[in-house]
């Protein structure tokens, strides 16, 4: 699930959030910046050029919250379900810079402008058995906006048995 755009200055205090990451809801609107409440939308995958279709599947951001936008930021959230506790690796790729939460906790913060490449930032993470939620805040400066979110052993190798979900029981 994806929401936004929220205003947010480019370069002007990237810790400051618009909303409380932790409280996102997919069932309930979230009130941006100027009053009017952002509606959760599906996340639609489109392959990047070029890519293996295993390899990597990409949000277009601009595309999917009627873009094209400036100096924003998006949130993304699914629930990571895996078969028992383990350890993995989050590949990350984004235009612009990254935020993430995984079960409550601040992971990985990149405050970068740059353009998409699949899996730039990789990230080492504890999966518990059962659902772990990802929360994902992507800024965005100028031009393209655009993320992916891969989980992976160290070869770069999906796991087996770990599947993303947007809410209970919703695959």
């Amino acid at each position: 699930w994806v929401v936004g755009p929220f205003f947010a200055p480019f370069g002007d205090q990237p810790d400051i959030e618009p909303v409380d990451p932790l409280a996102l809801d997919p069932s309930t609107p979230v009130v941006g910046e100027d009053g009017s409440p952002r509606a959760w939308r599906r996340a639609e995958h489109r392959l990047e050029r070029g890519a293996d279709p295993a390899a990597d599947l990409i949000v277009d951001l601009n595309d999917l919250l009627d873009g094209p936008h400036e100096h924003a930021m998006a949130y993304a959230l699914c629930d990571l379900v895996a078969p028992r506790d383990m350890e993995a690796e989050l590949a990350i790729g984004s235009d612009d810079g990254p935020r993430v939460w995984l079960n409550g906790e601040l992971i990985h913060d990149h405050h970068v402008s740059r353009g998409y490449r699949a899996r730039q930032d990789r990230v080492a993470i504890s999966l518990c058995a059962g659902r772990n939620r990802l929360v994902v805040r992507i800024g965005q400066e100028l031009q393209g906006w655009a993320f992916s979110a891969h989980v992976v052993d160290a070869e770069d190798r999906p796991i087996p048995g770990i599947r993303a979900e947007l809410g209970p029981g919703e695959a």
